[in-house]
């Protein structure tokens, strides 16, 4: 067990193959209630949150773990302060309350804006989980496995023994490893609020197939991919289906844009900037949904 896991949470997966069965949820933490829906096992539908006095602190809408259309954030007296509009978590217009607009899209070309230590208002790391059975797009034959074998075979991309990324995989070790049926994916994560543009952050760090061991059927670890070395393997894999957003082309957009459903998550590392205090977070919360209310808080205060 890693020694810096701090617990673990499991989430249970809500994957539902019924658009109908759309399920409600009501968390309060910090004197906030949050109000949200999951569908097809992602953050869809209505979003709000309120104060303790009962007066709304936001209020839009999710499609598929980002928010979309028009969010209005507002102080503790009932006043808007913010509105935005958003095409994806990463792609919005913002007006505050003195009319000034402006316009702002992270991730352009594929390529991550640099966040400042500086500038890390809030840090949480963790490992995230998804299994075949709700994303099915992850598991296509000319998908991420693929694309990491191939780029490991031609020596355009190393792969790891565990998520520290230091003992390199070798290629004598690897046939024996190849010849696995992929159960899953396991992501390394840093989800980090960002003070200056005042935006939740998604950056995966590592990427690991899961699989059954034929002999214990244990679930295992085949290897780790540090997650920046390979985007660009995963931005030349095109994915084709109708029924995407347009802004989700490629596997490493399926990663950046969070579109999947999470099978459990584990948190090891968590807190801000001027804190090191590891904070406990309840079985039933959703993490995702405590790091958006939390960037929540953050619009809203510093205005």
């Amino acid at each position: 067990m890693n020694t810096h896991k701090l617990f673990t949470i499991v989430v249970l997966c809500l994957g539902l193959s019924n658009a109908a069965l759309a399920s409600h949820h009501k968390i309060q933490r910090d004197q906030i209630t949050n109000e949200y829906e999951i569908n097809d096992g992602m953050l869809t539908g209505h979003f709000v949150s309120y104060y303790a006095n009962g007066k709304k602190q936001a209020d839009g809408n999710f499609l598929q773990n980002n928010r979309v259309g028009h969010w209005t954030f507002y102080n503790e007296a009932g006043e808007a302060v913010e509105y935005r509009t958003y095409t994806n978590n990463y792609q919005f217009k913002h007006v505050d309350k003195f009319g000034n607009e402006e316009v702002l899209m992270f991730n352009k070309n594929g390529v991550w804006d640099i966040i400042q230590e500086k500038n890390v208002w809030l840090k949480n790391r963790m490992y995230r989980t998804i299994n075949i059975e709700n994303n099915p797009l992850f598991f296509q034959e000319q998908g991420i496995f693929t694309a990491l074998k191939e780029n490991f075979i031609q020596g355009k991309l190393k792969l790891y023994t565990n998520s520290r990324f230091v003992e390199s995989l070798t290629l004598q070790q690897f046939p024996a490893i190849t010849n696995q049926e992929i159960i899953g994916y396991k992501f390394k994560e840093d989800q980090i609020i960002d003070s200056e543009n005042k935006t939740l952050n998604h950056r995966t760090i590592g990427i690991c197939p899961l699989a059954i061991q034929k002999n214990t059927k244990d679930t295992i670890e085949l290897f780790w991919a540090y997650y920046p070395d390979c985007r660009k393997a995963l931005q030349s894999i095109s994915i084709a289906s109708n029924t995407l957003p347009a802004y989700i082309k490629t596997y490493d957009d399926l990663i950046w844009h969070q579109y999947f459903s999470n099978s459990s998550f584990s948190i090891f590392i968590y807190g801000g900037k001027d804190s090191t205090i590891a904070y406990a977070i309840s079985e039933s919360e959703n993490m995702d949904i405590y790091m958006i209310a939390k960037e929540n808080e953050f619009i809203i205060q510093t205005l």
